[in-house]
């Protein structure tokens, strides 16, 4: 949405308009059943500085408070959409089982490529290579990833279209949301006052943190403007600032 669309939009927005993974997402969105979608690219006017700047301030409580994200995670652009040809020799056949004879027919892939946990498997694909998704995928309560196959990811664990379930817990080497604001960021909320640093033990504590948890995957992605650095970043300082607990 630009300045130039903008009254045209607000009547309405022709299906084939908009790109194939919003297209898609919408698809999802009715089928769970859900009325309403954010969509970053409809509702901030990519041509106005001014709203840019309000709304990416806001982005935290946007992923944080929404029912769940749709991440495209295996597109590079919006035009692949959600949904890709799967590979003949990635799955054997399903299997088709029934948890009671009363009970709904289920199917499960059998994977037979891509070893690994889950998160390491929607960490590696083409999505999380941006810088601004690190902060989206932190804050969001529940996301259901389209990649290389389906996979569910939420506060309380993981798991795929393949079968199984990952508890999270704080041990894991991802960055979870719920670790953000618990034991793993302790250091980092610590810290309030100079004082605080010129203690050796603080600052260490701090800035370990820091680079492992923040810096290391947040280096390692891509911006399209380099202006962007703090700002696709800034929903996670001012939690771990103003986080209570």
């Amino acid at each position: 949405m630009t300045q130039i669309n903008i009254n045209d939009f607000m009547t309405g927005i022709p299906m084939q308009r908009l790109p194939q993974a919003i297209q898609d997402a919408i698809q999802v969105s009715h089928f769970l059943g859900l009325q309403f979608i954010w969509v970053d690219a409809l509702c901030i006017i990519q041509d106005s500085p001014e709203d840019w700047k309000a709304e990416a301030m806001r982005m935290a409580d946007v992923y944080e408070n929404s029912l769940i994200t749709i991440a495209a995670s295996g597109a590079s652009s919006c035009r692949e959409g959600l949904f890709s040809a799967r590979g003949a020799l990635m799955e054997t056949p399903c299997q088709l089982f029934r948890i009671s004879p009363e009970s709904s027919m289920f199917a499960m892939l059998e994977e037979s490529e891509f070893p690994g946990s889950i998160q390491m498997k929607v960490g590696q694909e083409a999505l999380y290579k941006r810088g601004w998704v690190m902060q989206e995928r932190i804050f969001a309560r529940r996301t259901l990833h389209f990649g290389q196959g389906v996979h569910w990811e939420c506060r309380s664990g993981d798991c795929s279209e393949t079968g199984g379930w990952q508890y999270n817990d704080r041990h894991t080497p991802y960055l979870r949301p719920k670790e953000i604001f618990s034991v793993h960021f302790a250091p980092l909320r610590k810290v309030s006052s100079q004082n605080d640093l010129e203690d050796g033990g603080s600052a260490i504590d701090f800035l370990r943190a820091w680079d492992e948890l923040i810096m290391r995957p947040y280096t390692s992605s891509v911006l399209t403007k380099k202006e962007d650095r703090l700002v696709a970043i800034s929903g996670i300082i001012q939690r771990i600032l103003h986080n209570p607990q």
